[in-house]
């Protein structure tokens, strides 16, 4: 058996890795913690279409046309819009899906909404969870925080490495290592390529260059010291023929969310990475057509998750890896004249984990105009009173932190959400009913 394919084989199957002599090195950088993998709907998705369901009330106008002819329905402790693939997906996954609804993004814009969702604050300064997350648990593995799309930001705590799929990342570790197989460059050129950077470095070394270029080059020589760590990784990449298709999504184009989450999947497997971000499909912003372009996105968005379980399990990291999805915010609650719906503050989040005692639940609320509830912090019931809140992204990513070992860090602890108070969405056995 050749050896990469025997790591391939070892790798899938979660044994033989530690026992392998070429791996002796390259273990002490190996990572093997919890996982964090956040999804980006951009543009903007139709919560009413998928896990806020809403039917037309009398004398308003229309909210979704589904509820022409059905009516909303539940598998669990969970409601869903009957259309596209939802029920199948609840069937499957809603026992370890926690739903947050009537969270208010306090804007319409797509820009200050993808911040707020994705970093808990509504203006630029905060890291992304996955960047903060991989701070904390990660810091010196090679691709601690591999961003394939989506909120990025790091705020400078780690390096991210951004990357748009599987060849571009595999040409990146292939610098390193001659092949004799390589059409564009012999052992001799790979030498005198190392020897120029070499070079380079003892230049931008010195004191007279200025600082931001003697951080890249220290940058740059601290990854090529963590090289030996990515043999495994690169050894289990699939060639090109063996990454998920692309998805093709009508008029919206087509989706890599799959070969994404491939990948993704597989460096954290090979322990070089702990957490990652990526958009499946794009053109969630529908001011036409809605439903013929939503039941497409938020379709392949069920099936994309329904991947990354399906593939964490094969890879047995399942255990490990926590998923959460959201968007910029949501959709009017009513059609536009082009049958399409505009942009709306209100947002929700999914946030999965195996075997967790807070999921199979609804936290959070709207009314029937698809506005956000005020809930008690404690118990999560509808509250009028002057005891109940609003949830704003603040709240999620404050208990989000809880749940994924981050609260009190020295890194957490640079970006507090000041006035914020604790909201039981995880600690709580409840649902909010409304």
């Amino acid at each position: 058996m050749k050896r990469r394919e025997f790591l391939k084989s070892a790798i899938y199957s979660g044994v033989g890795l530690a026992c392998a002599p070429w791996l002796v090195n390259a273990q002490t950088n190996t990572y093997a913690g919890p996982i964090l993998i956040t999804i980006e709907a951009a543009g903007g998705w139709d919560t009413t279409l998928h896990f806020d369901p809403k039917v037309n009330q009398p004398n308003e106008l229309e909210i979704t046309h589904w509820s022409n002819e059905a009516t909303i329905q539940s598998v669990g402790n969970i409601n869903y819009a009957p259309v596209f693939n939802n029920e199948q997906f609840l069937q499957k996954f809603g026992d370890r899906l926690l739903v947050i609804n009537g969270v208010d993004t306090q804007t319409n814009s797509h820009l200050t909404g993808i911040t707020h969702s994705f970093s808990g604050r509504n203006s630029e300064g905060y890291p992304s969870l996955p960047a903060l997350f991989s701070s904390v648990h990660a810091p010196d593995i090679p691709f601690s925080y591999l961003s394939l799309g989506g909120y990025a930001n790091t705020s400078g705590l780690i390096m991210s490495t951004n990357v748009s799929g599987g060849h571009s990342l595999q040409n990146v570790l292939l610098r390193d290592r001659w092949q004799a197989d390589n059409p564009y460059r012999t052992h001799k050129e790979t030498e005198l390529i190392n020897q120029a950077l070499a070079k380079d470095y003892d230049i931008y070394s010195n004191t007279d260059v200025l600082p931001r270029y003697q951080k890249a080059m220290e940058n740059y020589r601290n990854a090529a010291k963590l090289s030996p760590s990515l043999e495994p990784f690169l050894d289990i990449l699939p060639t090109d023929n063996d990454y998920q298709p692309e998805v093709g999504l009508g008029p919206q184009g087509s989706s890599q969310a799959l070969s994404q989450a491939q990948l993704l999947l597989l460096a954290c497997k090979a322990g070089v990475c702990s957490s990652g971000s990526f958009r499946a499909g794009g053109g969630y912003d529908t001011h036409q057509n809605n439903d013929e372009l939503q039941y497409l996105l938020l379709g392949h968005l069920n099936d994309t998750i329904e991947f990354i379980w399906d593939y964490a399990e094969e890879l047995n990291i399942a255990d490990r890896l926590t998923l959460v999805v959201t968007s910029d915010f949501s959709r009017t609650n009513h059609y536009n004249s082009a049958n399409g719906k505009d942009h709306w503050p209100t947002n929700s989040y999914l946030v999965m984990q195996k075997n967790a005692t807070w999921a199979n639940r609804t936290v959070g609320a709207t009314d029937e105009f698809q506005n956000p509830m005020t809930i008690n912090p404690d118990t999560l019931a509808i509250d009028n009173s002057s005891s109940g809140l609003i949830l704003n992204p603040a709240h999620v990513h404050n208990e989000l932190r809880k749940i994924l070992g981050l609260s009190g860090h020295i890194n957490e602890a640079k970006f507090p959400y000041l006035l914020t108070p604790d909201v039981a969405l995880f600690s709580s056995p409840n649902n909010t009913v409304t």
